[in-house]
């Protein structure tokens, strides 16, 4: 069946307001063409926002993802209608209920594709790839899509896309644990001009600062921050928003202060889990028994078990696989007593200098000859030189 035929018959059934199931059944069923895409917009995609139905959302997200496969310019025709598109595609993915219909769906490798014909630019399509992506948890294929690219906003496009963008993209790296380029993308949020306070902001924030603890840096907050931002993060304005627990939850981690932060581990429970913060907290929480063990080891020599589990407050059958997993330590056992040993990082030895000397020597050496070949120069100077030319440097070398 040709395409036009095809879509004749898919008119024929009944419209997605009287049965949304057989409606978009119709469109699953149709080869992909950008005439049944255009049909996926408008009132549908407007339909769609506005349903609470799972099935009609799984549906959709196949229907779209089945006909996002045409070819890219094609799609670029579209104009208003692929916004409408991609807007629905957010809000069917936010609420479907079982993140594996999103996966099964096939929208991420069909927003892949859309996203990475303007791979420099910031656009809609960017969003709510990693919005479904971290709907799905499918965080390493988001990183492997997103790589490198740092794509910048484009000019006219809304605050909140800019936001939602680094905001997402820090949960990406989060979820593959990526701390440094977490903190990037939530720096970066942060770094966004523009005059308010933003729930999208505030989010970042709190994330960033446990991500900077696992790091073990500081948490400041950037320069660009607006002032608006930084009175409401650093004053009693926060307190709406619990600020004031991610503050003292900060200074208990960074004074390795193990009782402060149980406690306020604890008291704070729901906060972290209304924030979708636990995990980070459990590591911290993990992190910072891991420094109570290393100064008890820098204390004592040798110590009993039961002043261990009492010290720790971690009874004696957790302590063997805790002491395992602390860096740096050696220990070991004596009856009821344990020795316990520091580890200091093998400094680079006076024979790994010289070895590393006499590469940076010969790699010097090498782009000084390539350099100074009159065989680069002409190279260098034509104007029709191919891609197979040979290499003008050490970089392409």
């Amino acid at each position: 069946k040709n395409t036009t035929t095809t879509l004749t018959m898919a008119s024929e059934q009944p419209s997605i307001a009287n049965d949304p199931h057989a409606y978009l059944q119709a469109y699953i069923a149709l080869d992909p063409s950008r005439d049944a895409l255009f049909q996926l917009s408008g009132p549908v995609a407007a339909y769609i926002q506005e349903q609470e139905d799972a099935t009609v959302f799984s549906m959709y997200l196949a229907a779209v993802a089945r006909h996002m496969g045409v070819a890219v310019p094609a799609v670029a025709e579209l104009g208003q209608q692929r916004a409408h598109i991609i807007e629905a595609i957010g809000t069917a993915a936010t609420k479907c209920d079982n993140r594996g219909i999103i996966s099964d769906s096939g929208i991420l490798p069909a927003l892949a594709r859309w996203m990475h014909a303007a791979p420099a630019s910031l656009t809609a399509a960017h969003v709510e790839f990693l919005q479904c992506s971290v709907l799905a948890a499918q965080y390493h294929y988001a990183r492997r899509m997103v790589d490198m690219e740092w794509p910048r906003p484009i000019e006219g496009s809304e605050l909140a896309q800019t936001l939602r963008y680094f905001y997402l993209r820090g949960l990406v790296h989060m979820g593959c644990e990526e701390w440094q380029w977490a903190v990037r993308s939530f720096w970066t949020c942060l770094s966004v001009p523009f005059e308010g306070i933003s729930a999208i902001v505030i989010a970042a924030w709190k994330k960033m600062v446990l991500c900077q603890c696992l790091l073990g840096g500081s948490t400041g907050l950037p320069p660009a921050t607006s002032n608006a931002m930084s009175r409401f993060l650093t004053t009693r304005e926060g307190e709406s928003q619990n600020i004031p627990a991610y503050r003292d939850l900060v200074k208990a981690f960074q004074g390795s202060d193990q009782v402060q932060f149980t406690g306020l581990q604890q008291t704070h429970g729901e906060v972290w889990q209304t924030d979708g913060t636990t995990g980070l907290v459990d590591r911290l929480a993990t992190e910072v028994l891991h420094c109570r063990v290393r100064h008890l080891a820098s204390v004592y020599s040798v110590i009993s078990l039961d002043q261990l589990s009492n010290e720790l407050r971690v009874p004696v059958g957790n302590l063997p696989l805790l002491l395992e997993q602390v860096n740096g330590l050696t220990v070991r056992t004596d009856g009821d007593f344990l020795c316990l040993d520091l580890v200091e990082p093998n400094p680079v030895s006076q024979e790994g200098l010289i070895q590393l000397m006499d590469l940076t020597e010969r790699i010097r050496a090498i782009d000084l000859s390539i350099a100074s070949s009159s065989r680069y120069q002409h190279l260098k100077d034509s104007s029709n030189r191919t891609a197979t030319s040979g290499p003008l440097g050490v970089a392409e070398l």
